[in-house]
């Protein structure tokens, strides 16, 4: 018996996104949550980027790393593992 787990991928950010989001979570560890919209309102306030398109990836990405996904199971087998 063995269950089968899928783990599905995300978007691809560029690195100036990880980076700016990163930084800000070492310099403000307390100011974030797992909430999106309150993410979003606290990367306004700290930082001076003016495009909101790349104001809500920062955001988003520190909620994706505040609040990692789980796998998701897809089913139970009763068969053998296959060799590979």
């Amino acid at each position: 018996m063995f269950i089968l787990e899928v783990q599905i991928l995300g978007n691809i950010r560029p690195d100036s996104i990880k980076k700016v989001a990163h930084e800000l979570l070492e310099a403000y560890p307390k100011e974030f949550k797992k909430d999106f919209q309150h993410n979003k309102l606290k990367v306004g306030e700290l930082t001076d980027v003016k495009s909101i398109v790349n104001r809500n990836r920062i955001a988003g990405y520190i909620t994706r790393i505040l609040s990692p996904r789980q796998r998701k199971t897809i089913g139970i087998f009763d068969e053998e593992q296959p060799d590979l």
